[in-house]
């Protein structure tokens, strides 16, 4: 399923990928494999159940205002020129286009107030105000974690990653894209790093709806599927 507007989204299928949710894998050495149905890493019956009432009551709150989700450009009526940014802050640009539907709706939930358009004025505002943010401060800890059957990329977020209360949702977003982007500058080189496609979901899948529930955070590079929603839908462990 591809997301072509959020608005045409059925609340059916919404709340099905955020009750099935949960990105983050089981602690320790247990190995997630995907090909043994049996494994039983996914030991968060409660937390789904509670996060698919968090999405409930979002979708609740979107639907009656369904037809105000363009996020176009031509709908902000916002008007920066791409080509005057640098290659990481269109980078970033990009990815925030591209979940601020998800990040705005989860926010609405902590009491942030979260418009319906995206802004990419607010955005850079936010995203220009970080620019001294290390990897070091948004997580106590990243790495490459042994699984046994495959490696995963590991983050032990910072409180900072998940402080709704004290955010408006473009610093919310903007610190966590920031999150994803210092640790492609420090992992992406080595020879685990592969289908930053799917990376890159698997990721805002954990920074969105995982957050502080389910820490650490694990994103696993040999899985190749790009699509948020059907990631989202499989717990994060789409088939490779």
């Amino acid at each position: 399923m591809k997301r072509k507007n959020m608005a045409g989204m059925s609340k059916r299928v919404f709340l099905l990928f955020a009750a099935s949710l949960m990105c983050g894998c089981s602690a320790g050495k247990s190995v997630d494999n995907p090909g043994k149905e049996e494994e039983k890493v996914w030991k968060s019956t409660e937390l789904s159940t509670e996060v698919g009432a968090d999405v409930e009551k979002s979708v609740d709150n979107t639907e009656n205002n369904s037809e105000q989700l363009d996020i176009s450009e031509e709908s902000t009526g916002i008007k920066e020129d791409k080509d005057e940014l640098d290659a990481v802050t269109k980078y970033a640009l990009s990815q925030a286009e591209e979940y601020y539907f998800y990040y705005a709706s989860q926010a609405a939930l902590h009491g942030i107030n979260a418009g319906l358009l995206f802004s990419r004025k607010e955005f850079l505002n936010a995203w220009n105000a970080g620019c001294e943010q290390t990897l070091e401060d948004l997580f106590e800890e990243t790495g490459w974690f042994d699984r046994g059957e495959f490696y995963s990329l590991k983050f032990m977020p910072r409180p900072c990653m998940f402080d709704y209360n004290n955010d408006d949702v473009y610093t919310w977003m903007a610190r966590c894209i920031r999150g994803f982007i210092l640790a492609k500058e420090k992992y992406s080189g080595d020879d685990l790093w592969d289908h930053e496609a799917s990376l890159v979901p698997q990721y805002h899948c954990h920074t969105i709806y995982a957050g502080s529930k389910k820490v650490p955070w694990y994103i696993e590079p040999h899985r190749t599927e790009t699509d948020f929603l059907i990631i989202l839908a499989a717990k994060g462990n789409p088939e490779p």
